[in-house]
Formats: C-alpha cells, sequence, structure tokens
C-alpha cells in the first residue's frame, strides 16, 4: 500500500491492485465457508483448485472481474483522464468511499449508489452526453424521435452553455442529485479511485508529460487518445494539491536543466576514484548540452589521435529507468557499481571523479591514511575544493542547517575526509557537521586489518573534535537478527541495510510541520551531547512487523524500563567479548525513532537503570519505502511494501570499551613517533564515556 499524507493532513492509503483482485477471492471464499455463496466462477475454483496459490486465484479471479469491467473500456479511459487532470476531485470521492464502506473488507456495490452522491456526478460530468433522447427534438428542421441515440455530435451537445453553465471546466457538483448514474460504471470507477492513485507520468527531467483533455477520437464511439499516467512511489509527491508529510527541499534543489525545463537533484557532492560511478555520466539527460568541449590546441599544427576507454554499458534496470519503461526487481547479479540502483538525476556539480587513482587498482590501491591526505592537499592547491565543489551548494540554501558527510574513515578516504572537514569547521564555524564513518566489518589478513585499525584510529584522532557526531558504521552491522536475509558478500545488500536506519534516524529533520514530530540536527546534538564532551555516538534499530518491533527477545509492550530495550540491528563496530563480560553499558543519552508505531505499543521509561539518562523520542507516521532498488528478501522476503522501523542513537559506555580495544589492537602495529599522541588522543575521547565521569564544567555548580 502506498501511504500519503493530503493537504489538509489527513492520511491517505492506496491499495493498489494486488488489494483490489484479492478482496473478491476472499469475499467469494468467507461467503462458501457460511454457507451462503452462490455458484460463480470464484466459488467453483476455490472448491475444485485447491492447488492453486492464492495469489494466483485472486489474480485469476480479478481478471476475470476486470474482463467485465472493460467492456465500458471508452468511459473509463475518460474517468481515468479526469482524475490525472484534477486530483482533488479524486481525494474527495476516496473520501466518499471510505465513510460509506469503512473498514470493511469489501468493493463498492450497486446497494451503496444513494451514498455515493458525488461519484455519480463525477462519472456523469466526465461522461455528459444524452446516451438517448428523453422526448422528440428538432434541430435545424431535423426531426429526432425520442429514444434515438445521438453519436455524431454529442460532444457539441455536452458543450452546450445553455445546459451546462462553463462547459469547459470540470465540475462534477453540477450533477450532486439523487438521479441514477451507469451501474457497472460506478461499480468500476468506485473500484479505481478507492484502490489506485494515478498522476502524470513524469520526464526525465523532472517535468511532467503533458495530457490534452481536448484529443478525443472522431470515430462511432468517442473516447480520450491513449495519455500517459503513472503511479506515484516512495513519499515523493509532484502534486501541487498535496501536501507531503517530508519536505524535499531539505535534500533536494530545483534548477534549470539545459532545455530550460525545471529540475529537482539533490543537494549533495559525491567524491568517487576512477571508474567509481560506473556508467553514471557527468552530464546526464538534463543537462548534457552544457557539457563544455576543450578547446583545440592551437600550438600544435600536427595531426592528433584520441584513445578513449570504452563507456561502462548500463543495466537493462538504468536503461528501463531512461526509456520511462517499468523496471524490475533487481538482484544482486544485476549490480556492479552503486550507480545501478540509483535512480536521481545529478546536478554535474554533484559529480566529481578523482583521476588519481583506479577503483579496485592492484598497482596503486587506495588504502593508506596518508595517501588521501595528500591527494585532498594536491587537489586542494590546484583547485579550492571547498569553493568549487562545497560552497555553490551551500549558498543555495534558504538557511544552511547542517552538512552531512558519508565515507569511508579506514582506508585513504578516511584521510581525505579529514582534511574536508578541518576546512569545512573552519568556514562553517557553527554548523553541525556529522560524519556517518563507514568501516569494513568482513574478515581479513591481520595486516590488513591492523591497516584498518589505524586509519580508522587516526580518522577519530583528526575529526572527533571538529565534527558535531561522529557515528562509526560497521559493514555489515555486527549484530544481524535472523529475520533479516543478508548476502554479506553483496555491497549492494549491505547499503540498503544501512540505509534503513540512517534514513530514519534522520527522517524528523526533513518532516514538514504537521507530520510527526520534526527536529533539526542540531536539536539531536543537544540531546546526545548534553555535556558538550561527547560526539562519538552508536546506531541501533529495529524493524517493527504489525504492532511488535523485533527486539533483541522481548516485546515493546513488555519491556520493563525504555533503557534496558536492546535493538536487534548494531552497527557500531564489534568489542571485544573479554572487555565486555559481565558488563551492562551505561546509558548517558538516547534519541529514538520510531516510524509507525502505536504509541500503545511503544517502549515507556518506568524506572530502573540509568534514570540519569537523557532520552527523547520521536514518533513518526510515515513508514518506510521499500523499493525495487531494495534486495527483495532482505526483511526475510516481507511482501510488505512498507515497513516501521525503530531506530537510535545512544551515547554509551560501550564507546569507551571500543576505543580501549581499538588502542590495544594498533598499540604494537604502528610506528613509535606517530603511537604515544594516538593512543592518548584515544584514551582522551574515551574518558568522557566512562560510568561515573563528569564534566569539570559541571562540578561546583553550588559554589
Amino acid at each position: 500500500m502506498d501511504r500519503e499524507v493530503e493537504a489538509d493532513g489527513t492520511p491517505q492509503t492506496y491499495r493498489g491492485g494486488e488489494t483490489l483482485h484479492s478482496i473478491a477471492r476472499t469475499r467469494a471464499a468467507r461467503d462458501t465457508e457460511a454457507g451462503r455463496g452462490t455458484p460463480c466462477y470464484t466459488s467453483t475454483l476455490i472448491e475444485k483448485l485447491p492447488e492453486f496459490a492464492k495469489r494466483e486465484a485472486a489474480h485469476s479471479v480479478g481478471m476475470m472481474a476486470n474482463v467485465a469491467i472493460l467492456t465500458t473500456g471508452s468511459p473509463l479511459r475518460a474517468f481515468l483522464l479526469a482524475i490525472v487532470l484534477h486530483p482533488q476531485w479524486h481525494i474527495a470521492m476516496r473520501a466518499e468511499i471510505d465513510s460509506t464502506v469503512g473498514e470493511e473488507d469489501r468493493l463498492v456495490g450497486l446497494d451503496d449508489a444513494s451514498k455515493l452522491p458525488l461519484l455519480r456526478a463525477v462519472i456523469k460530468e466526465c461522461f455528459r452526453i444524452p446516451h438517448e433522447l428523453e422526448k422528440d427534438d428538432v434541430w435545424n428542421g431535423y426531426l429526432i424521435p425520442q429514444g434515438a441515440y445521438i453519436h455524431a455530435v454529442e460532444w457539441s451537445l455536452a458543450r452546450d452553455p445553455a445546459v451546462y453553465p462553463d462547459p469547459d471546466t470540470f465540475n462534477p457538483r453540477r450533477y450532486l442529485d439523487p438521479e441514477w448514474a451507469e451501474a457497472d460504471l460506478l461499480v468500476a470507477c468506485a473500484a479505481i479511485a478507492w484502490a489506485f492513485k494515478l498522476e502524470k507520468k513524469r520526464l526525465p527531467s523532472g517535468g511532467e508529460v503533458p495530457i490534452n483533455d481536448y484529443d478525443f477520437t472522431n470515430t462511432l464511439i468517442t473516447t480520450a487518445k491513449p495519455f500517459e499516467m503513472e503511479f506515484v512511489e516512495s513519499y515523493f509527491t509532484y502534486s501541487e494539491n498535496e501536501q507531503p508529510a517530508v519536505d524535499h527541499d531539505v535534500h533536494f534543489r530545483g534548477g534549470l536543466g539545459a532545455d530550460g525545463s525545471e529540475t529537482f537533484t539533490p543537494r549533495t557532492v559525491i567524491y568517487d576514484l576512477k571508474g567509481g560511478f560506473g556508467s553514471l555520466r557527468k552530464y546526464n539527460a538534463l543537462y548534457e548540452l552544457s557539457e563544455e568541449v576543450p578547446p583545440a590546441n592551437d600550438l600544435w599544427q600536427g595531426k592528433t589521435s584520441t584513445q578513449q576507454q570504452p563507456p561502462i554499458e548500463p543495466t537493462d534496470y538504468q536503461k528501463n529507468l531512461d526509456q520511462g519503461l517499468p523496471t524490475s526487481q533487481l538482484t544482486a547479479v544485476d549490480v556492479r557499481y552503486w550507480s545501478d540502483f540509483n535512480r536521481v538525476f545529478y546536478h554535474p556539480r554533484s559529480i566529481v571523479q578523482l583521476n588519481e587513482y583506479d577503483l579496485n587498482s592492484q598497482l596503486m590501491p587506495f588504502e593508506s591514511w596518508n595517501a588521501g591526505q595528500d591527494l585532498f592537499n594536491d587537489l586542494d592547491k590546484e583547485s579550492d575544493l571547498l569553493d568549487r565543489d562545497m560552497r555553490p551548494f551551500a549558498e543555495e540554501c534558504d538557511q544552511l542547517a547542517g552538512i552531512q558527510i558519508f565515507t569511508g574513515v579506514d582506508d585513504a578516504w578516511g584521510g581525505f575526509a579529514s582534511s574536508y572537514i578541518d576546512l569545512l569547521r573552519d568556514e562553517y564555524g557553527k554548523t553541525s557537521i556529522w560524519l556517518w564513518g563507514l568501516e569494513d566489518g568482513m574478515p581479513v589478513s591481520r595486516q590488513a586489518e591492523t591497516r584498518r585499525n589505524a586509519n580508522g584510529a587516526r580518522t577519530l584522532q583528526a575529526t572527533a573534535a571538529q565534527v558535531s557526531a561522529y557515528i562509526r558504521l560497521s559493514s555489515p552491522p555486527t549484530s544481524i537478527p535472523g529475520y533479516i536475509q543478508l548476502d554479506r558478500s553483496s555491497e549492494w545488500a549491505k547499503s540498503a541495510l544501512l540505509c534503513t536506519a540512517v534514513e530514519s534516524m534522520t527522517l524528523p529533520t526533513r518532516l514538514r510541520d504537521g507530520s510527526g514530530r520534526s527536529t533539526t540536527l542540531a536539536e539531536l546534538e543537544g540531546i546526545l551531547n548534553n555535556t558538550r564532551s561527547r560526539t562519538l555516538f552508536d546506531l541501533k534499530a529495529g524493524v517493527v512487523t504489525g504492532k511488535t518491533p523485533h527486539l533483541a527477545g522481548n516485546k515493546a509492550s513488555r519491556a520493563p524500563s525504555l533503557l534496558t530495550t536492546t535493538f536487534d540491528l548494531e552497527y557500531s563496530p564489534r568489542t571485544s567479548q573479554i572487555t565486555t563480560l559481565g558488563r551492562t553499558p551505561h546509558v548517558f543519552s538516547r534519541a529514538e525513532i520510531w516510524r509507525c508505531m502505536p504509541r500503545s505499543q511503544m517502549p515507556i521509561l518506568a524506572g530502573g537503570a540509568d534514570q540519569d539518562a537523557v532520552v527523547e523520542i520521536y514518533h513518526v507516521n510515515v513508514p518506510f519505502p521499500q523499493l525495487d532498488t531494495f534486495p527483495d528478501t532482505l526483511f526475510g522476503g516481507s511482501s510488505d511494501l512498507e515497513l516501521g522501523i525503530g531506530a537510535a542513537l545512544v551515547a554509551s559506555s560501550e564507546t569507551s570499551t571500543r576505543l580501549k580495544d581499538m588502542g590495544r589492537m594498533i598499540s604494537r602495529r604502528i610506528d613509535v613517533d606517530t603511537r604515544e599522541a594516538l593512543l592518548n588522543d584515544l584514551a582522551d575521547l574515551g574518558a568522557a564515556y566512562e560510568e561515573g565521569w563528569q564534566n569539570s564544567s559541571d562540578s561546583g555548580s553550588d559554589q
């Protein structure tokens, strides 16, 4: 189901074809079991063909119903055209239908017609034609007898201003009376209005495919010519008549393409190595006319020869997206690069390829922390990276609320990002800067593990005091429950699991007023870093199915204390079992996000340990949308297209334990020149996470 929030704040659920087909089969089965069913195709299918899967039976029955309904295809096409062009009437119809059928598991029937005056009025407005003359009429000297059918001039008759004031305005109110409408059309139109949300098709540029509402056939049966429309996925809403729960302008920016059309692209800068972008081009369909051709070399008069590396061929999934065709479910075989599951266009300024290193090079791997730092310094000397890449996006913002950085921290990217953050903090001194530091959690050789730990420690040392929040993310997570079916060899699958928690945790920073409890990055920092001395936080999550979250052995409704409830997806790096044996982490602060979790089922702080902790809970009625770019088996093959997610950022004594582990692992394997300073800095960072630690600024408050 697709759930959206309309302009008046009312949640709307669009059921879709799966639900529409299954209702007919379910009702027939229920009537058969109760002994009140009448012989029909559906009852026969249920009794005689038990080997059919429920889904197959539902679609078989549903398609039979569709065949019957679509004998009125011409008027139905006009009805769909009206829905797309006038969505405000669709919303009103759905409200009327929902108030009629309520929570009943059924579709609209003929007995409901008297309760649906607006639906009948919309149908009449769509088919504003006299099917049959009610009395004799004379037109231009010709007698037209009662009962005659009119085809040739029905378009003109439907636009007679004497009968239909303002005939070119779609206005169903003119028919709000108890008159009858075609029975089959009433049932068909009610089913469509109840089950689906339809909108104009979107162009790759972000604009809409135009629809001519006067473009009808000139045949015996007049009907609207074919037009393009689409289902809207995720929580993007394009209609001007609707107010989505999520404010897309926070992460997306408006602009103009090369042809002058409006565009909507992410506010982001992406750095990657040569070959890392896959088939993604810097200049895409929106901006390809803007690509500058390098000037010819006037100093060389001889012949030139251009050698080009063959481009990476886009996948079938990307080709279908570019052509506006339906896409199929992605699999691990389809994904070679992150751009293979990308669904948005980027501004050319967002794509920055670093040609000095090749992706996955064996000759010159991008692994050393110093190599990343040196690369940044060289590039920044050549062209000020902050001015060239970051500043244009920052200056477009009405009010820059924060900067989020996603980077590897246990390879050369850690050195690159550390130098970048130094410049960001100098330039944006009071702005929230969050660092989501990715660490490879897959088993490797001892030498590679040592290099990872040393790189990660140096990134912590360089950035912990510069950023507002540092969240260490292990990929894959260190704790994965049984309901997660993760292919650990697939970077695509691991990134999907990371996205689930990160997107959920930051969702309140993108909410509109009235769509749930919204917040900002700065407000979250105030909750988590209430002593102004802690910037390292752990990310945890759990998936909510129905009304019960999967939470490490106990359900939320039974949790005796909020702070003893444990999320079963742990994203922070693993700690040594020796250092954690028999210890319960002390929680200093915690911020939780619950998506689509009934308040009665949410954990309640009912006493117990850590009563001095600062805890804030955000409840959001916006589910997590599973797109076809997600592995379809990730959440145990769940058929739910939208999930409830619980996510939390936590400051606890576990951070001190992890930093001690990191110091032990690198103490004997790094050079003496950097060892002492690095270990001292890690110890200082960990001290703020010791149980019983008190900030010096808090002491002496009684004096």
